[in-house]
């Protein structure tokens, strides 16, 4: 391979996978969702002896491809290479159903996360949140007893006293999430570009870097980035209701308020026993440390780290040094504390 297209800094160690995507196949469905259940480039692979499958949880907001962008920088792919049992939970268009809670999402990451340990025959299951699902997957985890592995939350806020610019845009004093909901919610391009316009260069440079970067994987990567940041998803009222009414607004989570309207025990953080491992990014305006960092305060967990990266809320985990700096410790972290329990696990089709 010519030089010059190996010397982008997406290019290292990156050039196995196909531009096409981990392999992936769907095992799952439930309304408009799915999950995916990835595998090794050329054929199947047992998890690692005595690992966790892994599930990750992506956002409502935002497609579940930031964790399959592209091959340098996959977070699926990183994992499945180190030898684990990856699914995704595609969360699919949720506004088909107006009448979709945070609740009724809960409820789904749940059964998805039965779901993974029927087809792996395991007991317990890891999951990996990233931004508003690693808000979700501490939901999950803080009522699942000990059907969960292991949490990471990979800047996903915790603490919303603490959760920046977003948290002020989305303060009670003008904004009012009831009037919101009820008006049917907010398009999906509204988050595209209030996140721009609190860097109104951002866009600018990812248009530059995808057209004229001199490393074509390089190029191509940033292509896929913008693809994924302007494939925003319309969030069904109802989510947006108590995502921004409690969980912003009152920062219910973190008081341990947090649960169902209707009745059910309400989501305490301090039941949360399992590993936990929080990764947050230096330049996250989004989910700033503090925010992130909080889960790690309130868990009962022996097993508690932290992990700090360059970068921003998507650069943090998708940025040329993702691979070096995020995935390979994410997975060396997963295989050492998440455990799977009795089950011998399945072998994946050849």
């Amino acid at each position: 391979m010519a030089r010059r297209a190996a010397s982008g800094p997406w290019s290292a160690g990156a050039r196995a996978s196909s531009r096409a995507g981990t392999p992936r196949h769907v095992v799952w469905t439930e309304g408009a969702s799915r999950l995916l259940r990835f595998r090794r480039p050329g054929g199947g692979a047992a998890a690692a002896s005595g690992a966790a499958p892994v599930l990750l949880v992506p956002s409502m907001l935002q497609r579940w491809q930031i964790f399959d962008l592209a091959p340098p920088v996959s977070v699926a792919g990183h994992l499945t290479a180190a030898g684990l049992d990856v699914y995704c939970l595609d969360w699919g268009d949720l506004d088909c159903d107006p009448g979709f809670g945070w609740w009724d999402a809960a409820d789904r990451l749940r059964r998805a996360r039965g779901a993974v340990a029927n087809i792996a025959v395991a007991e317990r299951v890891a999951t990996v949140g990233y931004s508003q699902g690693g808000t979700l997957a501490a939901t999950d985890a803080a009522l699942a007893g000990d059907e969960v592995a292991a949490l990471v939350n990979v800047a996903g806020p915790i603490d919303l006293a603490h959760a920046g610019v977003f948290a002020h845009l989305v303060d009670k004093r003008w904004c009012n999430a009831d009037l919101i909901a009820d008006a049917g919610g907010l398009p999906g391009w509204f988050f595209r570009w209030t996140v721009a316009a609190m860097h109104p260069w951002l866009p600018m440079r990812d248009l530059v870097l995808a057209a004229m970067h001199p490393d074509p994987e390089t190029r191509a990567t940033w292509r896929a980035l913008e693809r994924w940041a302007n494939d925003a998803v319309r969030v069904p009222p109802e989510v947006l209701r108590t995502w921004i009414g409690e969980l912003y607004q009152d920062n219910a989570l973190m008081r341990g308020v947090f649960g169902p309207k209707r009745g059910g025990p309400r989501a305490r953080l301090g039941a949360i026993a399992c590993p936990v491992l929080t990764i947050t990014a230096d330049r996250d305006t989004l989910c700033p440390r503090e925010a992130a960092e909080a889960l790690n305060t309130q868990v009962s967990s022996d097993v508690r780290a932290t992990l700090r990266v360059p970068g921003g809320h998507v650069s943090g985990i998708v940025g040329p040094k993702a691979a070096e700096l995020v995935h390979a410790p994410l997975a060396a972290w997963l295989l050492a504390h998440a455990r799977r329990g009795e089950g011998e696990g399945e072998r994946l089709p050849t």
